[in-house]
């Protein structure tokens, strides 16, 4: 059975072989995808608790992991001599064993010049990590065009899980037609000459026309009592529609709004990574935004302007959207 589509991501690497670059690494992932969708240390693992069951449970929540994989990889030592990655209670053997057997997505990526290890250099839990396709990271000035190319890869991978959730379009309520026979009125008989010896006859008439007109009546009531109902049918339905509009209107401003969160929170992290790599404590807007930045690029939803934001340490990102109203993301 296939991993779920949950769009995380989890990061495996050893901190005395590539903290360095991971940390960078880690920054833009979260700058792209969000910080509670990437992990990168399992600190919290309970007191008492089995931490081979606690990062299998992690991973099982993951569509990929990512094994960031440097020079010393292979050869980091334990505490008897031996290598780390022959030790069944070694964290790195244990994430990506976790991830293959779970058929999560493994994916390699080489940092520092390292090279893709063979498969005699790795133990039998873990093998086939050998024939997984990867990418390198180099240092500066090639690490972000790098790592713009890990994510576009990535944004494929996790792309069903990544787009929108579109609440469903309100029901279309049929109508009620209702036809309406016209009432023919009968024409007017012509008046007899009043003669005495046709008198029963008239009244023979007035007594068959009395009768004829009974059911013409019985029509028409029976046709207003369609009308009526067709009105009442027609404003209920009517009702109906808009408290579904109104509903649907709510949830779709909802959506809008947390897409414009989801922006703001990708700035935020932009910024903060900009001023720990520069020593600044302001950045423009076009020093994070762009093809080969920190953020690929921002797309708006509310017609808001994310260039009369003020980026400042510490401070929080206002944006104003289209109805004037304003969106604010506290880091």
């Amino acid at each position: 059975m296939g991993a779920p589509a949950t769009g995380k991501l989890f990061i495996c690497y050893r901190r005395s072989d590539s903290a360095d670059i991971t940390g960078r690494f880690y920054d833009r992932l979260v700058a792209r995808f969000g910080r509670d969708t990437v992990f990168k240390d399992v600190d919290s693992i309970p007191l008492g608790a089995d931490f081979r069951v606690h990062i299998d449970s992690t991973i099982r929540q993951c569509s990929a992991l990512i094994v960031v994989i440097g020079r010393e990889w292979l050869s980091a030592k334990n505490a008897a001599g031996g290598r780390r990655i022959d030790d069944e209670l070694d964290h790195v053997q244990i994430e990506i064993h976790s991830a293959m057997k779970r058929d999560v997505r493994v994916i390699p990526v080489l940092v520092h010049d390292a090279q893709h290890p063979a498969p005699n250099e790795l133990p039998e839990s873990i093998r086939e990590l050998s024939f997984r396709n990867g990418a390198s990271i180099r240092s500066d000035p090639h690490f972000n065009s790098d790592v713009n190319l890990i994510i576009a890869h990535i944004e494929r991978l996790l792309a069903p899980a990544l787009e929108p959730q579109v609440a469903p379009a309100p029901p279309v309520l049929p109508v009620t037609r209702v036809q309406v026979q016209p009432v023919v009125k009968p024409a007017a008989r012509p008046l007899a000459q009043p003669e005495p010896r046709v008198v029963e006859a008239k009244v023979q008439s007035r007594e068959a026309d009395s009768r004829a007109g009974a059911p013409r009546r019985n029509i028409s009531i029976r046709v207003f009592v369609l009308l009526v109902l067709a009105v009442l049918g027609i404003l209920t339905a009517g009702g109906v529609a808009i408290r579904t509009w109104t509903a649907f209107e709510r949830i779709s401003q909802v959506s809008r709004d947390k897409a414009v969160l989801n922006n703001l929170r990708q700035l935020s992290a932009a910024a903060d990574q900009f001023y720990l790599e520069n020593g600044v404590s302001t950045v423009r807007l076009d020093q994070l935004v762009g093809p080969d930045k920190y953020v690929k690029s921002l797309t708006p939803v509310e017609g808001e302007d994310y260039g009369q934001i003020r980026f400042s340490q510490g401070s929080s990102l206002v944006v104003r959207t289209r109805d004037g109203r304003e969106i604010t993301y506290s880091p």
